[in-house]
Parts: C-alpha cells; sequence; structure tokens
C-alpha cells in the first residue's frame, strides 16, 4: 500500500466506490427498477469487519433517508424549487415504526443509528446477504433499502475472486460475518494499493 501525498490518505484505509441510484417503480409492475446513478466515494477503515462496513455506509447515507422520509410523507410541506426535481414523486418510504403509518422526518431522526439500520435493513440483518449474488430480480426493498456488493472485477465469464463462481454480476456483502474485515476481502481480490482518482 502507498499514501497518497495529495489526499494524505494513510495506507490503513481504502476507498469505497458507492454508486447511488434512484428506485422506481416500472410503469406496468409493482417491479422496481434503477435509474439516474451518481457515484461517490467513501473512504473506509481497513481493520473493519463487514458489519462495521455495513453501519459505516449508513452512516454516512443517514441524511438521505431523513430527507425521503420527508418528502414522501402525506402530511409534508415540502414543495421542489422552480426547474428542480420533485421529489414528491419517489416511492413512498416503506420503513414502519408502527403498522400502516407511514414515518415522519422527526421521527426517523430520534431513532439511534443501530434502531434506524435495523429497521431499514431487516432482511441484511436476519441474513439475507449472506452467501447471495446481487441478483435484481429478487430485490425487495421493504427488507433492505439498498445492496452492498463486492463487484466481480474477473468480467462476466471469468471466476469471482469473492464466491469463484462464473457469470457473477457481484457478491453481496454479508452482514453475519464477525470474522472477516475489509482487509480480508481486499487481499482475497489481490489488491495491494489504494486506488485514487489520479490514477
Amino acid at each position: 500500500m502507498r499514501q497518497d501525498s495529495m489526499y494524505n490518505i494513510s495506507a490503513d484505509v481504502t476507498m469505497l466506490q458507492l454508486n447511488l441510484c434512484i428506485w422506481q417503480k416500472e410503469q406496468y409492475s409493482n417491479r422496481l427498477q434503477k435509474s439516474a446513478m451518481l457515484p461517490r466515494l467513501l473512504w473506509v477503515r481497513r481493520e473493519i469487519d463487514l458489519k462495521q462496513l455495513h453501519m459505516t455506509v449508513f452512516k454516512h447515507l443517514r441524511q438521505v433517508f431523513s430527507e425521503w422520509a420527508d418528502w414522501t410523507h402525506p402530511e409534508t410541506t415540502r414543495a421542489p424549487k422552480a426547474g428542480g426535481a420533485n421529489l414528491r414523486n419517489l416511492i413512498e418510504f416503506p420503513y414502519r415504526l408502527k403498522e400502516g403509518e407511514q414515518m415522519t422526518k422527526q421521527q426517523f431522526d430520534a431513532l439511534s443509528d443501530e434502531e434506524a439500520f435495523n429497521l431499514c435493513f431487516k432482511g441484511v440483518v436476519e441474513g439475507d446477504n449472506d452467501g447471495k449474488i446481487q441478483t435484481s430480480s429478487t430485490f425487495n426493498i421493504e427488507r433492505m433499502a439498498y445492496q452492498l456488493e463486492f463487484k466481480n472485477s474477473a468480467g462476466y465469464y471469468g471466476l469471482c475472486k469473492c464466491c469463484e463462481k462464473p457469470n457473477c454480476r457481484g457478491c453481496l456483502v454479508p452482514y453475519n460475518d464477525a470474522q472477516s474485515s475489509v482487509s480480508d476481502l481486499i487481499d482475497k481480490f489481490g489488491l495491494r494499493r489504494n486506488d485514487t482518482l489520479f490514477e
């Protein structure tokens, strides 16, 4: 591992690329599809385990959930700016403290990070990601708000370095694996340096 003099990044962190997108319902079905992908970069510590990785990403994105709850609440007073995107057209915030009652921004913000994660990622906490490959056909937004995956860098026909299977589009990051760290996975993929925007 090297040290990036531009970012002053030390060897104990690595870059995580987040491809943020909007889930929208298809026109003639209830199936969700991704649109408007927006890549973002997040630096994470290499020694954290995969459960901590899930929580690190969630904490980074928590404000997005808060805004989502606010914009889609039936009693919201938010209105789009002239010429701006109408976020009131987002799909309904699906996570509930009480059955049949949509959460407000204030209720969501009052939750601890752990409570909010457990509410929005029941599927992840219950093991839906463990040992699974990525497939949009089985994605259920009520069980998890997004998917974290290790992308197969070997190409569609090559063996994935994570699951060692061909035709893998990406391996979902397990949650209940306290034995593996980010560093272990970096070693498994054979990565030896911090990638940056400059290389």
